[in-house]
């Protein structure tokens, strides 16, 4: 079987894939002048094709992989590593501060948008960091859904800020981007009865 191209089709074709140019042959070029009007046809066999594959295979750069379940993300806010709210509430009291949880989802885009553009702002890290123990609570992990049902979280995120006994300070149902996080950060050390 002979496949016939015309050197547009070929051009056109390489831009396209890189795949598709592995079945082309270079054109031959003539010494007989063309007129800008006619087309060369190139042939081409299904023999010709496999050696030009094998010899046309692109270099694939491999790059250093980085594991998805764990994405090394920098975050102002420092939380605390912790499933239970407990063992959080304790520390907070010994350090004489208030308790912020951040209830997400893995599936809330703006629990995500929180993440990357609130959590990350050095500004509020240091204000948060300065009167709160932060901790992040999956609600619909193990110990969040149980977090979730004692706070009556309906909807994501859903933003707490607890006195050092657990007592509820300040809520807020939906994101809060830097202004509105700082207004409720005030409100909380305004509500704080220590």
């Amino acid at each position: 079987m002979i496949l016939r191209l015309t050197i547009k089709t070929i051009f056109i074709i390489q831009l396209l894939a890189i795949s598709a140019c592995s079945f082309l042959q270079p054109v031959q070029k003539s010494n007989t002048p063309k007129s800008t009007e006619e087309e060369e046809l190139v042939e081409i066999s299904p023999k010709d094709s496999a050696k030009k594959t094998e010899e046309s295979k692109p270099e694939v750069m491999v790059e250093e992989e980085i594991d998805p379940a764990k994405p090394e993300k920098y975050l102002a806010i420092n939380f605390v590593e912790s499933e239970r709210l407990m063992p959080v509430l304790d520390l907070a009291e010994a350090e004489q501060k208030m308790v912020f949880l951040d209830f997400y989802t893995d599936w809330c885009l703006p629990c995500k948008l929180m993440e990357d553009e609130v959590f990350t702002d050095k500004e509020i890290g240091d204000l948060m960091n300065q009167h709160f123990l932060s901790m992040k609570v999956n609600a619909e992990g193990e110990n969040g859904r149980n977090l979730a049902a004692i706070f009556e979280i309906k909807a994501y995120p859903t933003l707490l800020f607890l006195d050092k006994k657990g007592n509820v300070l300040v809520k807020k149902v939906g994101a809060a981007f830097h202004t509105e996080l700082k207004e409720l950060v005030q409100q909380a050390i305004v509500q704080n009865p220590n």
